[in-house]
């Protein structure tokens, strides 16, 4: 936020100021650093993205050859931690507190009964976008990816085949079906939505 507001900072904060409500219980939202909310909960956290920048997800991360993502420091995953931690019951994050979180391995997958997914007895297409493979009908367990909401749109989630969660959380991947049934399924590479600067310097070299 310093880097994109700069020298407008003290006009913005005194505008904030302006429209203060001082009794925390009478205001419609409460805006505050993460080090000031260590110890409090909220029903609803909006995070802004005020951490360091990770242009994707860590699986698609090897195809920049530009950016490494792995050198951020042990206090912003600190910070990142507490400011997670402050919802009971609903966050808001942006696409690039997502590809950190990927980072430490959370893809926001959840199992589920393979049973539970099918519709008339067929299973459903892997919810990655360029993905054409489908959920195995024979495998007990699924993994299906949560519902996001982000500042400016939403990831609507859905089931994840084989493929695609192997390539998210690896070995993990194994308590769907053995390595050797994991391996032979079609890979898919996503499109990435690169931020624009990132698909700029890509452009250039």
């Amino acid at each position: 936020m310093v880097e994109k507001y700069n020298s407008s900072i003290p006009e913005l904060v005194e505008r904030l100021y302006g429209c203060t409500e001082r009794e925390a219980q009478h205001a419609d939202f409460i805006l505050g650093t993460v080090h000031k909310s260590k110890g409090l909960e909220f029903d609803t956290v909006v995070i802004t993205d005020d951490f360091a920048k990770v242009p994707c997800a860590a699986h698609n991360l090897p195809r920049l050859s530009s950016c490494s993502g792995g050198d951020i420091p042990d206090d912003e995953w600190n910070l990142l931690y507490v400011a997670v931690t402050r919802a009971k019951s609903s966050l808001v994050i942006t696409k690039n507190i997502t590809n950190i979180l990927t980072l430490a391995g959370e893809y926001f997958l959840r199992t589920e009964l393979t049973s539970a997914l099918l519709t008339e007895g067929q299973p459903p297409c892997c919810s990655v976008r360029e993905c054409h493979n489908h959920i195995m009908p024979d495998w007990p367990l699924a993994m299906c990816k949560l519902p996001l909401q982000y500042m400016d749109s939403a990831d609507d989630g859905g089931p994840m085949c084989g493929a695609c969660v192997l390539q998210r959380i690896g070995p993990t991947a194994s308590l769907l079906a053995s390595p050797e049934l994991l391996k032979v399924l079609p890979v898919t590479e996503e499109r990435l939505n690169l931020p624009i600067n990132y698909a700029l310097l890509m452009a250039l070299f």
